[in-house]
C-alpha cells in the first residue's frame, strides 16, 4: 500500500486501489489511471479505521469494496428494463415465422461473402413485406443495395 503522492501519473505496476473521500473517480481519472485502477470513496467524513476496524482480511475487503470508474453504469441484467414489445407481422414465409417477424419501422442489414445470396434475400423478403404488411399499412419499402453490376439491380428491381 502507498500513498498518492508516491504514484506518477500514467505509471502504476498492478492493480491501484485509490481510497478518497468523495471525489475517488475524478482523481483516478485525473491520475491517467482509469484503464487499470479501482477507487473507494469513504464518503466526506468517511473513515479507513473505522472501515476495517475488526475486519480479519483488510486488505481483502479493500480489494472487494474497490470498484472501477464505470462502476456507476453497471447493473445486473435482472434490474435492466424490457421495453414493451410492438406488434408485429409474419414475415410471409411460414419456414420463417418462428425466426423473422416484423416490426415498422425496421433497418435491416447484413453482410457476407461475395455471392452468397444476400442481396436476393432482401429482395424476397422486401417484395413480401411490401406486398402484404406494405399493403395493409400502406406503407412503402426501400431497397438499397451496393451492387457492383447496376444492370442487375435494373433488372431484378
Amino acid at each position: 500500500m502507498r500513498h498518492v503522492s508516491e504514484l506518477r501519473p500514467g505509471v502504476a505496476d498492478g492493480d491501484v486501489v485509490l481510497i478518497a473521500r468523495g471525489d475517488g473517480r475524478d482523481l483516478l481519472i485525473g491520475m491517467n489511471l482509469a484503464a487499470t485502477g479501482r477507487f473507494l470513496d469513504l464518503g466526506a467524513d468517511g473513515s479507513l479505521e473505522t472501515l476495517i476496524q475488526g475486519h480479519p482480511e483488510p486488505l481483502g475487503l479493500l480489494d472487494e469494496m474497490a470498484h472501477d470508474i464505470f462502476w456507476h453504469e453497471e447493473r445486473p441484467l435482472s434490474a435492466w428494463t424490457v421495453p414493451e414489445q410492438s406488434k408485429t407481422e409474419p414475415c410471409g414465409y411460414d419456414f420463417l415465422h418462428p425466426y423473422l417477424r416484423w416490426w415498422c419501422p425496421e433497418l435491416v442489414a447484413n453482410a457476407g461473402p461475395y455471392g452468397c445470396g444476400k442481396s436476393t434475400l432482401n429482395r424476397l423478403l422486401a417484395y413480401r413485406w411490401a406486398d402484404t404488411v406494405g399493403r395493409k399499412q400502406n406503407a412503402r419499402v426501400s431497397i438499397v443495395g451496393w451492387e457492383d453490376k447496376i444492370h442487375t439491380i435494373k433488372r431484378q428491381a
